[in-house]
């Protein structure tokens, strides 16, 4: 089963179908004259039983918020959903038949009969649905259910998650957190909240399926095409599977996912494979935690757990069990350890005798040389039941939502037909296609898109960005761009912030931030909502590969291509100019107002610290050079100070009781631009302060450069620079260095053979006043 709003949804759009169904038949009861009354009498119980179905979807949203048993199936539901498939896949080869076969009815008064008495059967089966008062017992009487209510629910299975079977404390707790680097239960709610409530019923009515289910030492690949829904099936494989765990037959799961390359570890996977079963057996736990005090050894360092490792503790617990249930999916995007994953996953199915195995992928040759032995394929397309409902549900969700509007109410059926006839196999596309209908202003317009629709998806992409309004571009290339590759992950508040910079040095008003429904509108189908509700995410696999396609570089949708060296060039430019906005331009250094600033503004944490990471110490951008040597400007400004404090801070290396003297270093007048953009090895910024006659880079007093000898960096670029300029800056000591965490230091003896090489053959003469020359380069390490 699935949530409450699914359900509701899934009821609803059996009534777009018996709109459809009720259309065709008044339609073509208008040209034959020989079953008049048949025709009649079969339109009007359609009609009946969509009154009923839209009363008992009404009522399924007025339940919603009620706790129900979510593995009961609504049978009835099902069956009425077959009824009026079979009387419209008969209407629709009618209107493809000839003019004259048209004027015949060519049903007999028997099967007529057959249709009426079912229909009538569902109608007064809803109508019983709908005496109920719980959501629960809504779906006990659409799910055939006769046992007493209380009596079932002590039966009821938890299928949304693995059931902890081990007591706890604060040490396992430890342990188990150490396992689990991911935590795929997000992915499974993600795929459920999709997933709508009879979809997926073909695969699971399947004589393969099944014996998967019942039998040990039993293996499915799942392999489709793109948006085919793929996810969405894993999750009705898991359900299933949960279904069916009991202390002895456990199951565990999970996702590999693109936007999260920590998922595409054979080591992340089976840390959180070991973590499921671990959870389920007081035995697997004691394994889990004998392997973690194998890698946290008491008397050394601590060391991750090697995949080796990791497979033999998989292999030994599954053998504790009578069967096992793994289930995961998105091989194929793991990227270049797609087959260090599936080679790990076929070694452990191999060796075990127990394990049911289920492995979701596309069908992507080095895969299927990998899985085509021993494990039995199941082609996945979305079938056309899977697609029916999809259709029929979202339109009929769409129009109670009036994002939908047509005026003929032949439109929808043109809609359904149009959608089903052309998905192919693909979810996806269907999505694509109901958002740009939901755009269109008239019933003209929307049959005209429908007229041509793109056959494929890359064709269907390439359609949505042609749409998006020129004025838009920028918007759109940052967000996208954005979504693909902040790191880290920009939080919705946070990115509708970076979208709304005003220039370098303007004042950013709160009501001028784009709202997020902006956002969602121009990046139309590319984008969604996360499960946790906190970001915008592509919403789906196939939606960045399109964007990073080099043939896009050939064409007008240029701009709109996704790549790692642009999105660097775009956040630079983007922090650079948030931290610099006149809204900033005051000194920001007490806690207090630190906290109101970051709570009022998120995105200058993420700025502050992480416009460093994206040059990379490469300036080759003129616009990042510019905007860097506004920040950097050889007199200190406020707007530095609190940039400079900010960054620091954020890298985590000071104790929280400390914060007084680390002001007290950004504050102090020895403490200059020129001095952090040595130590951070910017060329071109230090170039800029070093012509500044008054530079002047302290070093501080009391750092000993040998106590840092394994941290050496020798800086010959910027050691060049500094001696080879007309007016070299005055080199002297400075303050005390008052915290107890020293500085990394890079630290060059004059005797080293590169260096004195720089300084024997400068044209001017540093002044140094002992032997070495130090650079405090915390910040430089971190953005390394």
């Amino acid at each position: 089963m699935s949530d409450p709003l699914s359900i509701a949804a899934s009821i609803a759009g059996l009534v777009a179908l018996a709109d459809v169904v009720f259309g065709r038949l008044v339609k073509y009861g208008r040209g034959v004259k020989e079953a008049e009354k048949e025709i009649r009498e079969l339109a009007k119980e359609v009609n009946l039983l969509a009154g009923a179905l839209n009363s008992l979807s009404r009522l399924a949203r007025t339940l919603e918020d009620e706790l129900f048993d979510r593995n009961l199936r609504m049978h009835h539901i099902e069956a009425c959903n077959e009824t009026l498939a079979e009387i419209n896949k008969k209407m629709s080869k009618i209107d493809k038949d000839s003019i004259r076969d048209r004027l015949r009815w060519p049903f007999s008064t028997r099967r007529v009969k057959e249709w009426l008495e079912e229909l009538s059967q569902h109608k007064d089966n809803i109508n019983l649905a709908l005496s109920a008062n719980t959501m629960d017992a809504m779906l006990r009487l659409l799910a055939q259910e006769g046992r007493h209510a209380e009596e079932i629910r002590t039966e009821v299975k938890e299928t949304r998650q693995i059931v902890s079977r081990i007591s706890q404390n604060e040490q396992r707790g430890r342990v188990l957190d150490y396992f689990l680097k991911y935590n795929p239960q997000q992915n499974y709610e993600m795929s459920r909240r999709l997933r709508h409530p009879r979809t997926g019923l073909w695969l699971t009515r399947l004589p393969d399926f099944q014996h998967w289910l019942s039998t040990p030492d039993s293996k499915l690949w799942l392999k489709g095409i793109p948006g085919a829904g793929k996810t969405v099936l894993a999750g009705s494989i898991i359900e299933a599977a949960l279904e069916r765990s009991t202390e002895a037959t456990p199951s565990a799961f999970f996702f590999c996912d693109y936007k999260n390359t920590i998922t595409h570890s054979p080591n992340t996977i089976l840390s959180a494979l070991v973590y499921q079963l671990a959870i389920q057996k007081e035995e697997a736990y004691s394994m889990l935690e004998e392997l973690y005090r194998e890698t946290h050894p008491s008397t050394g360092l601590p060391r991750d757990p090697s995949t080796k490792s990791l497979e033999r503790l998989l292999k030994n617990m599954t053998s504790m069990y009578d069967h096992v249930y793994l289930v995961i999916d998105g091989l194929d995007e793991c990227g270049k350890l797609t087959e260090d994953v599936v080679d790990v996953l076929v070694g452990i199915s191999d060796d075990a005798e127990n394990i049911s195995m289920a492995l979701l992928s596309r069908d992507e040759d080095h895969i299927q040389y990998r899985l085509e032995t021993d494990f039995v394929p199941i082609e996945i397309a979305a079938h056309k039941e899977d697609i029916t409902e999809y259709v029929t549900s979202e339109i009929e969700e769409r129009t109670r939502n009036r994002k939908l509007r047509f005026d003929s109410a032949e439109l929808k059926g043109e809609i359904l037909h149009g959608l089903i006839d052309g998905a192919k196999g693909m979810f996806r596309w269907v999505a694509c296609q109901l958002d740009h209908l939901d755009d269109c202003d008239s019933d003209y317009e929307c049959r005209k898109a429908l007229e041509t629709l793109p056959p494929t998806l890359d064709e269907t992409y390439v359609r949505i960005l042609e749409r998006i309004p020129r004025n838009k571009t920028r918007i759109v290339q940052l967000a996208l761009n954005c979504i693909a590759y902040a790191y880290p992950k920009l939080t919705a508040h946070e990115l509708r912030q970076i979208l709304s910079v005003p220039d370098a040095g303007a004042f950013l008003n709160q009501r001028a931030v784009i709202r997020e429904e902006s956002i969602t509108k121009y990046c139309r189908s590319f984008i969604r909502k996360s499960n946790e509700g906190l970001y915008l995410e592509f919403s789906h696999f196939s939606v960045q590969e399109f964007l990073e396609k080099s043939s896009l570089l050939k064409s007008d949708l240029e701009p709109f291509r996704v790549s790692r060296p642009r999105a660097d060039s775009l956040l630079a430019i983007e922090c650079l100019r948030f931290i610099q906005l006149e809204n900033f331009q005051g000194l920001c250094i007490e806690q207090d107002q630190i906290q109101r600033r970051n709570k009022e503004f998120p995105m200058y944490q993420h700025a502050a610290v992480c416009w460093l990471t994206y040059v990379r110490g490469d300036l080759e951008d003129t616009r990042v050079v510019e905007l860097a040597k506004s920040l950097f400007r050889p007199s200190k400004t406020p707007c530095f100070t609190s940039w400079a404090l900010e960054a620091a801070w954020n890298l985590g290396l000071y104790e929280k009781e400390f914060f007084k003297d680390l002001v007290m270093v950004i504050v102090h007048h020895d403490f200059s631009p020129l001095h952090l953009a040595a130590s951070l090895s910017l060329p071109k910024v230090l170039q800029y302060n070093v012509q500044s006659r008054d530079s002047v880079l302290v070093i501080w007093a009391d750092l000993d450069p040998f106590q840092h000898g394994s941290m050496v960096r020798t800086h010959i670029g910027t050691l060049t620079l500094l001696a080879g300029s007309e007016a070299p800056p005055k080199i002297k000591r400075g303050m005390k260095w008052p915290l107890p965490q020293r500085p990394s230091v890079a630290f060059v003896k004059l005797g080293h053979p590169s260096l004195l090489n720089v300084l024997l053959h400068s044209p001017t003469t540093l002044c140094l006043e002992s032997h070495y020359i130090w650079f405090a380069s915390q910040a430089h390490y971190f953005c390394q």
